[in-house]
């Protein structure tokens, strides 16, 4: 038989903690193979067993062998066994002929003591050659650009489905997003990377996916990004999850409200938050027991008495900032029915009270002022302001502090740099302050009335106009919309108006 040599890839890590010294040596290392005692040897051609040997320059253990070792292309199910230095992998299908196999230990073998570990790659073939193509890239995340860590990435076959399918190869990305593949045979492959969450290396429909819009061919020297998203949810289960003590969120597939049920009558009080998910108000049910049927599901829910009647929450939407003209809005867990205003104040900083109007639409509660107010001013409601179908709202205040018109600011954006349609969204954190549709051919965009602060920038390519940014669909070969984030160099001041020109990195 004749053979040769590769290099073993080592590529080491070691723990990290910092513990007291013994008198000896911290071990650093993780367990490396010992030259000459592997069969089949690193290179070997010509290759046809079932099983890999190796023997490691110290005592070591395992660490989860089922899903941390990989063998490109696949020969079913592998199994290992561990006899003192020596590490026993097998495989229970036969080889293919003229094929170049990898199997990697990513952090597989551990040295007992110290957990050091590293990833480690035996190569072989039943053929006269070894393989050596190789490809690389970059997985991200489609929604913020962070590089997306220990994602699987396969290389399928040009008309495979992945969801069905086991990649010819496979890698995984590391906590720089970066992947490569090793040792590919040349041909054209499907480019497919997906989170494997319950880490049984099939792609699930609930799972984060990403993948090239064409076929790569192995050896090629781009950099492909593989920009995953979560995948539009299609379910086919009804779900329901009590918001107490008044609502009931139901989704898990595509909805017609008035085919919807609840205790077998159709719904009559309900809010659509998305094609697949809407917002129900419970009426006042015998026992308490509420079963929602929808086709061909039926699911139901109890609340204890206690819960069902219990004084019910109000969230701010506002926080803790109110601009002149603008309204409070506020959201409840109830269905509101009816609002006493006797229970309601509003008072500015000097104790004084401040007119104002009001208004409300299911879970949902608007305060609306009716006059100036400098500095800051306290909201509050005492227990029963608003009113449910079984509950009251419960007490509480809430602190705001005014801007006026003088005190607001005016940032004016050069866009240049984003070509076509983008909804570019004023960011304070990861949350929306207010955000604007760019046209296609415009190079300009403005917002007005923008309380003072540090602010950020997410600009999302929106060809459809929807204003809201849109995944894409592996079935449709569509990617997840364009996601570009810009930080503000300058502080947005009051009564400043502030030019900025967005640029790409």
């Amino acid at each position: 038989m004749v053979r040769y040599s590769l290099f073993l890839i080592l590529f080491l890590t070691s723990c990290a903690e910092i513990i007291p010294l013994t008198g000896g040596n911290k071990d650093e290392f993780a367990p490396k193979p010992v030259e000459g005692k592997q069969t089949p040897e690193q290179g070997a051609i010509g290759f046809n067993g079932q099983e890999l040997t190796v023997s490691f320059d110290e005592y070591f253990k395992l660490q989860d062998p089922a899903t941390s070792i990989t063998m490109n292309p696949k020969a079913g199910k592998i199994t290992t066994e561990q006899k003192k230095k020596t590490l026993s992998i097998r495989w229970d299908e036969t080889l293919q002929p003229n094929t170049t196999y990898i199997i990697q230990l990513n952090g597989t073998v551990r040295d007992i003591n110290e957990s050091n570990d590293s990833i480690i790659q035996f190569v072989f073939s039943t053929g006269l050659t070894i393989d050596s193509l190789k490809l690389k890239g970059l997985a991200i995340n489609a929604f913020n650009s962070s590089p997306y860590n220990n994602a699987t990435i396969g290389l399928y076959a040009a008309n495979a489905d992945p969801y069905t399918s086991s990649p010819i190869y496979a890698t995984r990305s590391n906590q720089k997003g970066e992947y490569q593949f090793s040792y590919l045979k040349p041909g054209a492959f499907q480019l497919f990377a997906f989170n494997d969450q319950n880490k049984n290396q099939q792609v699930e429909k609930n799972e984060n996916i990403g993948f090239a819009s064409d076929l790569v061919t192995s050896g090629d020297t781009n950099s492909h990004i593989l920009r995953l998203f979560a995948p539009p949810f299609n379910g086919e289960k009804t779900q329901v999850k009590l918001m107490n003590p008044g609502l009931a969120a139901v989704s898990g597939r595509n909805f017609d409200p008035k085919a919807l049920q609840l205790n077998a009558e159709m719904i009559q009080q309900y809010k659509v938050l998305r094609p697949d998910s809407l917002i129900v108000a419970l009426p006042k049910a015998e026992n308490n027991v509420y079963s929602f049927t929808y086709l061909e599901d039926t699911v139901t829910r109890t609340l204890l008495l206690k819960d069902r009647t219990a004084a019910f929450a109000l969230k701010s939407n506002n926080k803790g900032n109110w601009r002149e003209k603008d309204t409070l809005n506020f959201s409840v867990n109830e269905w509101i029915t009816a609002v006493d205003t006797t229970k309601i104040t509003l008072k500015d900083a000097y104790g004084q009270r401040v007119a104002f109007t009001y208004a409300y639409q299911g879970s949902s509660f608007q305060l609306i002022i009716q006059q100036s107010i400098r500095n800051k001013f306290v909201l509050h409601f005492d227990k029963g302001a608003l009113i449910g179908n079984a509950a009251v709202s419960d007490s509480i205040s809430f602190p705001f502090r005014a801007f006026l018109n003088e005190d607001l600011s005016i940032l004016h954006l050069n866009t240049e740099v984003l070509q076509g349609t983008y909804l570019v969204q004023l960011m304070e954190g990861e949350q929306v302050v207010m955000e604007q549709l760019k046209e296609s051919g415009s190079n300009k965009v403005s917002f007005e009335r923008v309380i003072p602060g540090n602010y950020s920038l997410r600009c999302i390519k929106d060809d459809n106009a929807n204003k809201k940014w849109d995944v894409g669909s592996f079935e449709k070969k569509t990617q997840a919309e364009e996601l570009l984030r810009f930080q503000l160099k300058q502080k947005l001041r009051a009564n400043w108006e502030i030019e900025e020109t967005l640029q790409l990195d």
